[in-house]
């Protein structure tokens, strides 16, 4: 629809002079945004038309939002034409690859002490003050069951299967939020985490529940990730991006090399920002120094690269909603396959 089409609309609506500011407000968010406007913008935009603006003025706002172009725009997002991240790979020497584990263990490891269900999944129901009671819990774990759904229905729709029998591997387990979902699934998950913390509360959870088909490993840097090895499904959600690049490197770079031939990795990493850079020098002083919960990109042809050189090859690649702020920020989910000999001939990879 456009600007004169939606302002004929407007005024051929008999109601429309009897609408209040806050009214009007609210029926140009729904048909340009299709949502409810937020208080700020509706006590904002309700001021400037009691102050005189009117209706062009209020659609016009409207339609030069980031919000309106990616309903609207004829492109698919707004980045297509954004440039090139610049992104060092790779840490200068080893005593800063060893560093940046050690700072990625610091971190996470204060979250697992002071709000470790939040620091899974950040809603401010999940906050420490708030999980006083089983039925809190309870609540919290329910949430992983969407997420084994949502790699059902992956592997359903792509014609693959995973038996019973398999293997997981999940880099990032938390507290077991989802881990025990795949428990139930699999014949045995090995559950990796940075936080000793949070694979405390996994273990106290676990054994709870009576699931003792996993084993938790505590993650110190790349000699620990070498027990991802002959698995049949490599598995991380919301955790990839909270490390640097050298170290999402490291993971996937395990990840693939210790998949069985025939074996899925199911991953979701952001993959562009229009604003992000990372270089070991600024890294120091600009991020780590702030020691909090951070947000790390890695581009979508290096993960493919990686993926290549361990012949895991991508099945489908989604976009995602799992960091928010679609208008500058792209999170992908991927389905990966590592190739069987006889796929590779068939498909004339080398």
């Amino acid at each position: 629809m456009t600007l004169r089409s939606l302002l004929r609309k407007f005024r051929a609506n008999r109601d429309f002079l009897t609408l209040q500011p806050e009214e009007l407000v609210t029926s140009a968010y729904r048909a340009l945004l299709r949502r409810e406007p937020d208080p700020s913008s509706l006590q904002t935009y309700s001021s400037a038309i009691r102050n005189g603006q009117d209706l062009l003025w209020l659609l016009q706002s409207l339609v030069q939002t980031d919000e309106f172009l990616l309903h609207h725009s004829g492109s698919n997002s707004p980045l297509d034409t954004a440039p090139p991240m610049d992104v060092q790979m790779s840490a200068r020497n080893p005593e800063e690859h060893r560093a940046l584990w050690d700072h990625i263990s610091s971190v996470w490891s204060k979250f697992g002490s002071t709000d470790p269900y939040w620091s899974v999944l950040t809603d401010e129901r999940f906050r420490s003050k708030n999980m006083t009671d089983e039925a809190s819990i309870e609540a919290f774990y329910a949430t992983g069951e969407g997420e084994l759904l949502r790699l059902e229905a992956w592997l359903r729709r792509n014609a693959l299967e995973l038996t019973p029998d398999s293997i997981c591997a999940e880099y990032g387990c938390g507290v077991g939020r989802l881990t025990h979902w795949l428990a139930r699934r699999f014949r045995r998950v090995v559950a990796f985490d940075i936080s000793e913390p949070h694979l405390k509360g996994a273990h106290d959870y676990l054994s709870r529940h009576g699931i003792h088909n996993v084993d938790l490993i505590l993650v110190r840097g790349n000699a620990d990730l070498q027990m991802i090895s002959d698995v049949d499904l490599f598995y991380s959600a919301i955790v990839l991006q909270h490390n640097p690049p050298p170290i999402m490197t490291d993971i996937l770079e395990r990840a693939f090399a210790g998949l069985k031939k025939g074996g899925y990795c199911f991953f979701q990493i952001p993959t562009y920002s229009a604003n992000y850079s990372f270089s070991m020098e600024s890294y120091w002083t600009d991020v780590a120094a702030n020691k909090g919960m951070e947000m790390h990109f890695l581009p979508q042809k290096s993960v493919l690269e990686l993926g290549s050189q361990y012949e895991v090859f991508p099945i489908e690649i989604q976009p995602d909603a799992a960091i928010g702020n679609r208008t500058c920020w792209i999170s992908n989910t991927f389905l990966m396959m590592k190739t069987l000999e006889s796929l590779k001939s068939k498909t004339g990879c080398s």
